[in-house]
């Protein structure tokens, strides 16, 4: 099976239009984009498809495997813990932002987000 090409950013969210705005503005900044709907849908990406990205833009509730268990799973794998993991939701309590540390989360977005603050946040993550 042929791997496809990796990219720079995965954006996974059950929401289309949280997706597509996404895509879009990373798009804008001349970021190669793949997208999944959900963890399920993440993780096949990654690990059947071969796709690895350079960061990962991650909502945490979702059907089919949730942002958690993304996480956890990527961050425990030797092959997929340099992925750069950024939680991107509306959870917004101290309790997730602390259980997302915990687990290896890169960095923690809340929406409504900005595109400018999305932006210089990946930039930000992806220089380290």
């Amino acid at each position: 099976m042929s791997s496809e090409p990796s990219c720079d950013i995965i954006v996974v969210d059950d929401e289309p239009d949280t997706l597509r705005l996404a895509q879009k503005i990373l798009e804008m900044e001349n970021f190669t984009v793949k997208t999944a709907v959900n963890g399920e849908d993440a993780l096949q990406l990654i690990k059947k498809r071969g796709v690895i990205p350079r960061l990962m833009l991650l909502d945490i509730m979702m059907p089919k495997s949730d942002g958690w268990t993304v996480l956890e799973t990527l961050k425990k794998d030797e092959k997929y813990k340099k992925i750069k993991i950024v939680l991107f939701t509306v959870k917004a309590f101290t309790k997730d932002i602390d259980r997302a540390k915990a687990l290896g989360a890169d960095g923690y977005i809340t929406k409504p987000f900005s595109g400018d603050k999305l932006i210089e946040n990946i930039r930000e993550r992806l220089k380290s």
